[in-house]
């Protein structure tokens, strides 16, 4: 996470994760790690992420974490 704003309560999450390890659940643990963390212990209510459109597994994979796509 970067551009965390206590006074705002919200943050900026970014990722990566190499191909060799891709299909294998270890992001979506990763990410419900991230986020219990940050909304239980930091008091985050809102975190920003992007992604190019055609990311389709990252956007599925936001989804299941709970985000709402916004378009531009």
């Amino acid at each position: 996470m970067v551009g965390v704003d206590f006074n705002k309560g919200t943050a900026i999450l970014g990722k990566g994760l190499s191909p060799m390890y891709w299909g294998k659940g270890l992001m979506f643990e990763a990410m419900w790690i991230i986020m219990k963390y940050a909304f239980e212990e930091l008091g985050i209510n809102k975190i920003y992420t992007i992604t190019h459109r055609k990311n389709l597994p990252n956007i599925a994979l936001m989804k299941a974490c709970g985000a709402r796509e916004l378009l531009n």
